[in-house]
């Protein structure tokens, strides 16, 4: 109870800094959880239509490193949980991964980047905006947000997923209605970004981070929202930390569809430098031939990423 006395204690040191005018705010803004804010400028840069895409999924666990020790256990909630986890870092710390993970990025050079644990104002990481800040450091200039929790309850807390890509997006973030505690249903819901990006060729891409006691339910919802432009013959990618191994219920779900497959060798790969567990994927429609995926074998965050090369299936152009 200590621990949670502290955390109380700190909150409460919050709301007084906010009312003598600091740079805390009161004001709740939830405008974006169902929005995706894009970055500025999304004109149509000159492609050919390429039939390849290089695709790359990492939870970067709020530029942390491969901290896995939270000052609160797990009973309290995962908004708790993760706030004794993100508490231990320091500035230096995270622009020190921060700088890591962007030069991972450009030297495995994907088209398209989805980000799961990423911060766009949140106290813990020093209201540091870390979706842009790899924008620039990578040089990929389109980025979405999809916001997860968005929260002045305490002190601002605005992270969930992101998308970083060398072309143009649109979309919108949507609710998966799956929380783990009335504190997680208060501060932000479980959500997916259900995005296009247009490298010539409209490709649906999704962009997840389950949790919860209900994985299963939320890869329901995930899969409802994509049928129609599975019949429609558009592209899909659905990517992001799952939280599930090959075989478990929340993947079958969309693999029992028919219009989706995983890697080959997708399980042979742990992801989780906790356990060694492939619980972060790329799933890839029917549209798609899996030309190679690999899990760079560095350790910037608690989870590895994952890079698959794709290619328009001929039958499917």
């Amino acid at each position: 109870m200590k621990g949670l006395f502290d955390f109380l204690k700190h909150s409460a040191l919050s709301l007084i800094l906010s009312s003598c005018g600091s740079h805390y705010t009161t004001s709740p803004d939830f405008s974006d959880r169902t929005n995706i804010n894009l970055s500025i400028n999304q004109e149509m840069p000159d492609v050919d239509g390429n039939n390849a895409l290089r695709v790359m999924t990492y939870n970067i666990a709020h530029g942390r490193g491969p901290v896995n020790v939270s000052r609160f256990p797990r009973s309290y909630g995962s908004f708790f949980y993760e706030f004794g986890l993100n508490s231990q870092m320091t500035k230096e710390s995270m622009y020190r991964k921060l700088d890591e993970i962007a030069e991972l990025i450009i030297q495995i050079n994907p088209e398209v980047v989805s980000l799961n644990e990423i911060d766009f104002n949140a106290y813990w990481s020093f209201e540091v905006d870390q979706l842009r800040y790899l924008s620039e450091k990578t040089g990929m200039k389109y980025y979405a947000y999809g916001t997860k929790w968005n929260s002045q309850l305490f002190f601002q807390i605005h992270c969930g997923n992101g998308v970083l890509s060398k072309y143009p997006l649109s979309g919108r973030n949507l609710s998966l209605d799956k929380t783990d505690s009335f504190v997680d249903t208060f501060v932000g819901e479980h959500s997916f970004m259900d995005i296009y990006l247009d490298n010539g060729r409209k490709i649906n891409f999704v962009n997840t981070h389950l949790g919860g006691g209900d994985k299963t339910g939320q890869a329901e919802i995930i899969r409802d929202e994509v049928l129609d432009d599975l019949i429609e013959d558009t592209p899909v990618i659905i990517t992001g930390d799952l939280n599930t191994e090959p075989g478990g219920p929340a993947i079958n779900v969309l693999l029992n569809t028919g219009y989706f497959s995983l890697f080959k060798d997708d399980g042979k790969f742990p992801t989780s430098n906790n356990d060694p567990v492939a619980i972060d994927h790329i799933i890839a429609s029917k549209h798609f031939i899996y030309e190679d995926c690999f899990v760079p074998d560095v350790y910037y965050s608690d989870h590895k990423s994952v890079v698959c090369d794709l290619i328009i299936n001929p039958e499917n152009k």
